[in-house]
């Protein structure tokens, strides 16, 4: 199935390059060139559901990746400074 693809052509900021985007971003820095429209082929099959779920997926098991570091992080501050032992300094001895 193709799709039509409404885009922004820009001249990079820095360098000799040109970048395609779906949004204007001459308000960024970039020098716009001009909107452009293109076909693009989706793959016979491609479910957009599976793949937004796909993606979904992946931003889970970050978010529970970065969860399990932070827990961790904090039960091993805690175990140390149970380790530790409070004791005051001992009085100054004065010498005659």
């Amino acid at each position: 199935m193709k799709v039509t693809i409404k885009a922004f052509v820009h001249k990079a900021q820095y360098g000799d390059g040109y970048s395609v985007y779906s949004v204007d971003m001459s308000k960024y820095g970039d020098t716009p060139v001009g909107p452009c429209e293109f076909e693009y082929e989706l793959a016979e099959g491609w479910n957009p559901i599976k793949a937004e779920v796909d993606m979904l997926e992946k931003k889970l098991d970050q978010i529970n990746k970065e969860h399990v570091d932070q827990v961790l992080h904090i039960k091993d501050r805690v175990a140390k400074l149970l380790c530790l032992e409070f004791s005051p300094a001992p009085e100054r001895l004065v010498l005659p």
